[in-house]
């Protein structure tokens, strides 16, 4: 008789393996998305190196953590360089970012003396489905059955970091691009905001007829310029440019310049102040000239600081304008199409998105293109349009294989991305404070290491299934800032 050796496996292992993928990939992948901080004239640069990145020894031991009733936890350390074009000043120094928790052996963290764990999560994968849709026609609204049904279909684009994307096929067969808030655009006006030629988009899909169908089917009434009458016409223009395209866009989602309204009024205070400063010469210089004792002298010189006047005013009127000219509407589609969709701060597809785009798409594209590209969307809409013939099949998209397992090192990775961003937006006001014409100062310590007083310490929320934890993490950028 055979006796067979069984051996449990670890259970523990995939939380160990995610926290230290956490250590070796995860922190350094979401700093070099922030890299580098500049401010709004690009002046002062503020650059992470997290390949470089130091852990100090725990305070409290395991051991003492749970009698003591502290958190198991080690100082966090990246080197940062700081950057002054305008005074060719260069410092290197070493920042505190935070209290980073560490795991223990069996796999739990050790907070306020209490172990926690994190619980892995069950989600959908990141990637691109493609489902049906069932239109029902009624003749009365008494009547129990439909007498026609039709089937349409659409695609979904689900990103781990972004605005999920849905290109669908209505009964009209016109198609259409949806996000969640926001009115629906048609796919063509997409297409070409991407960056494609008409010509090459016509070249590319089964069915270009379809794409024409958006621009004939609604329309919007217009008042005429008769009392009483109104007219027609398309709600949805055709365009055939990409500029074209960037402008509708803009004029559909009603889009502001508002992402450049503190860099302009940042630029435009130096002038203001600057203009102030002339007229005050100016009149002092008028206040002089009106005591002159001798006419003929006095007229000369009131003749050549009036010119001198209205040079200078020229000048400052002239810079004020250029930095006051609005953005024209077309660059405001264009930036919306890049952060949106192009953005890597704003968008992430992830690797595997990016890999099951790719397999169901039939693309080549390697995996650290981890944004959407206008190839995805052309694909796409040619996939849609032979569904309609019959020759791919719909998606199951809770199936098994559409799921995703989350370990902790990712729920981590995702709560150490959100400080991160909160913490590149204080930096960039602060470098913008700087940029309205306070000095820059800096900081030559002997231990290189910047002190943050306890209260200008942020709090940073990490909640997660099974995980709690608020920690002061001392951001120690701000002061890191202001001394010398």
């Amino acid at each position: 008789m055979v006796h067979a050796n069984f051996f449990l496996p670890d259970f523990l292992e995939i939380q160990r393996q995610g926290f230290f993928y956490l250590l070796e990939k995860g922190i350094v992948e979401e700093i070099q998305k922030r890299n580098p901080i500049t401010n709004s004239e690009n002046q002062i640069e503020i650059f992470f190196y997290p390949e470089y990145y130091r852990f100090t020894k725990p305070l409290y031991s395991i051991e003492q953590a749970l009698f003591f009733k502290k958190s198991y936890v080690s100082k966090f350390y990246v080197p940062v360089q700081l950057t002054d074009r305008k005074r060719k000043r260069i410092s290197l120094k070493w920042v505190l970012l935070a209290h980073f928790p560490l795991m223990t052996n069996r796999g739990h963290f050790v907070l306020n003396g209490s172990p926690r764990v994190i619980i892995h999560q069950l989600v959908r994968s990141p990637g691109i489905y493609f489902r049906e849709n069932k239109h029902e026609v009624f003749s009365s609204k008494w009547s129990e059955k439909p007498t026609t049904t039709f089937r349409r279909f659409y695609a979904d684009i689900i990103c781990s970091k972004g605005t999920w994307l849905r290109i669908e096929s209505d009964k009209d067969f016109s198609l259409w691009a949806k996000m969640k808030k926001g009115p629906k655009i048609p796919l063509l006006w997409f297409l070409l905001g991407m960056g494609l030629s008409e010509k090459y988009i016509y070249n590319s899909v089964s069915k270009p007829t379809n794409l024409f169908e958006s621009f004939t089917k609604e329309s919007q009434k217009k008042k005429s310029s008769r009392a009483g009458s109104s007219l027609k016409e398309p709600k949805y223009p055709y365009v055939s440019s990409p500029q074209q395209a960037w402008e509708q866009i803009q004029k559909l989602l009603k889009l502001k310049k508002t992402s450049n309204k503190s860099i302009v009024s940042l630029s435009l205070s130096r002038e203001v102040s600057a203009a102030s400063e002339a007229n005050r010469a100016s009149r002092a210089v008028e206040a002089s000239d009106t005591k002159n004792t001798e006419i003929l002298d006095g007229s000369q010189t009131r003749s050549t600081d009036l010119k001198q006047k209205e040079k200078k005013k020229l000048q400052m009127i002239h810079r004020v304008e250029k930095n006051k000219k609005k953005l024209e509407s077309y660059d405001l589609g264009r930036k919306w199409f890049f952060n949106k969709f192009m953005n890597p701060r704003m968008y992430d597809l992830g690797k595997q998105g990016r890999l099951s785009i790719n397999k169901k798409l039939g693309l080549n594209l390697p995996p650290e293109q981890t944004t959407l590209t206008a190839l995805d969307l052309l694909l796409t809409t040619d996939f849609l349009m032979k569904m309609q013939d019959g020759v791919f099949e719909v998606d199951d998209i809770d199936h098994l294989k559409n799921k995703k397992v989350r370990s902790s090192g990712e729920c981590l990775q995702e709560i150490f991305s959100i400080g991160f961003l909160r913490l590149e937006r204080s930096i960039r006001l602060k470098l913008n404070s700087f940029s309205t014409g306070n000095e820059f100062l800096y900081n030559s310590s002997s231990n290189g290491a910047s002190e943050m007083p306890s209260s200008q310490t942020n709090k940073l929320q990490i909640r997660t299934s099974g995980f709690q934890k608020t920690q002061n993490s001392s951001f120690q950028l701000q002061s890191f800032l202001n001394t010398r």
